[in-house]
């Protein structure tokens, strides 16, 4: 644990950086939903082209997904890197500590000194 950082702290860090992960993989479930969908209103379009050709409230319906998706695909990606960052932040290791390896005839030791 870093200096001059509490337990409590750290818990606080820690479920922060699972309710990032989690909404990273909602975002991002949620952007998979609207590329099934948008790929379904390309193909509604079409039939209603073939049909007669008055299809404005699906080319309407097609560009709001597509739009709603693009969005969303930004927002997983800020919640990735913010997941990320917060996972390097959270494990990253005490400064004030040194590690130290010695090697000696009789084999290796490692210490930790702080």
């Amino acid at each position: 644990m870093p200096a001059g950082v509490s337990e409590r702290e750290t818990a606080r860090r820690r479920v922060f950086t699972w309710s990032l992960g989690g909404a990273t993989l909602a975002s991002s479930a949620a952007v998979l939903g609207l590329v099934l969908a948008v790929e379904n209103t390309q193909d509604k379009f079409a039939d209603c082209q073939a049909q007669n050709g008055q299809c404005d409230a699906v080319a309407e319906q097609g560009k709001r997904l597509e739009l709603t998706r693009n969005v969303l695909i930004g927002a997983a990606g800020v919640f990735a890197v913010a997941t990320l960052v917060s996972f390097f932040v959270e494990g990253r290791a005490d400064r004030s500590a040194r590690v130290s390896l010695d090697v000696s005839p009789s084999g290796l030791s490692m210490s930790r000194s702080f």
